[in-house]
């Protein structure tokens, strides 16, 4: 586990990638969770620092930026949420997939508006809040002047080419994102020859706007994701789609809780995995990690609770021992000679008995003659 900063606790590694480590942690001073954030080199996190303290309701809020243990943090806000890549392998729904597409253009829209380009966009990368809000995470290269990459797969042909608006290559990433989201996988090279079979099967009405972000030439690209937002097909949470999100992201930090709490045990934390045991149960009552670590809490706990009453008890004995001896032992103003000092014992007993002889008996008048 990465040594995190004074004044934050119980901490969760909640993401990791190319941009840096994740963490859920309490902030203790202000008694909230966070989201920190280490970059894995200094000031390569400014241009994502000044898009989130721009406030805008598609990014985490932040909190703060510092240098400590070596290294770069970003504290912003914790986003209670599921990657959009753990809803597409769970399975969504059209009208579901439908509701998370337009609210990814929109999110999208409201960063290039502002002025930013996100650099990375792909479903690891974007937040489903319980409520069905939209959140972009982990930007890549933020307000940047060239298209400098990506990740494979989600990356625009021109990536690394400069003079390209990299707000142009964020329109690839999300056609191939649209398409990811509404028919469960990436489109294939020969998607537009084929008529966008698949798309045209579960969300036709979509195939222009795809089909207008997946150019290969940028130029031929919309100028902005501005006009698309409404032109899009409209969708609408139903109440038991937000209840699947919500229930599937409380599973899922409980998971990482739990893990979390695992990996204390195993290296003899068991007081500080407490905590995180506690709150995983309350977010997932019948989550199996969880609850096959509390009878190996308990035992850690009943074991300490025994070494502890242990060594009072040896304490207590010892010290019981040494009043005893104190006050049966000889007082000062007694004279007391061992019996292999005193000569004259000798020869006051028989023979045999001083000699030890065990045959001897101990009662007076028995004994041989």
């Amino acid at each position: 586990m990465t040594a995190l900063p004074a004044g934050y606790s119980r901490a969760v590694r909640v993401g990791s990638g190319a941009f840096g480590e994740v963490f859920r942690a309490r902030e203790d001073a202000a008694s909230r969770w966070v989201a920190l954030k280490r970059l894995p080199k200094p000031g390569e996190g400014k241009a994502e620092a000044a898009a989130l303290a721009a406030g805008l309701p598609c990014l985490p809020a932040l909190h703060s930026v510092f240098s400590a243990k070596g290294a770069d943090w970003i504290c912003m806000e914790f986003v209670h949420g599921l990657p959009v890549r753990e809803l597409l392998d769970a399975g969504l729904e059209t009208a579901e997939a439908a509701c998370v597409a337009g609210g990814v253009v929109r999110a999208l829209a409201m960063l290039h508006e502002w002025g930013a380009a996100h650099g990375d966009l792909k479903p690891e990368n974007i937040l489903v809040e319980p409520g069905g809000g939209i959140r972009l995470l982990d930007l890549g290269f933020s307000t940047t002047r060239t298209a400098r990459g990506g990740s494979a797969g989600y990356s625009a042909p021109e990536a690394g080419t400069p003079g390209i608006d990299p707000r142009r290559s964020d329109l690839w990433s999300l056609g191939v994102v649209l398409h990811e989201i509404l028919t469960g996988a990436r489109p294939s090279p020969g998607e537009r020859a084929r008529g966008w079979a698949r798309l045209r099967a579960v969300a036709a009405d979509w195939i222009p706007a795809v089909e207008q972000l997946l150019e290969e030439d940028p130029a031929r690209r919309p100028p902005s994701i501005h006009a698309l937002p409404s032109v899009l097909p409209r969708a609408v949470w139903t109440e038991s789609a937000v209840e699947r999100v919500s229930t599937a992201a409380d599973r899922r930090l409980a998971g990482l809780l739990g893990r979390e709490a695992e990996d204390m045990v195993r290296r003899g934390r068991s007081r500080e995995a407490l905590p995180l045991l506690q709150e995983a149960l309350d977010l997932d009552p019948d989550q199996n990690l969880s609850l096959a670590l509390l009878p190996r809490l308990r035992m850690d706990e009943g074991r300490s609770r025994r070494l502890v009453w242990a060594a009072v008890a040896t304490v207590a004995v010892a010290a019981i021992a040494i009043v005893a001896a104190l006050a049966l032992g000889p007082r000062a103003d007694e004279s007391y000679v061992p019996l292999k000092m005193a000569p004259e014992l000798e020869r006051v007993l028989p023979p045999s008995r001083a000699a030890g002889n065990p045959a001897m008996p101990l009662r007076e008048g028995v004994g041989r003659p």
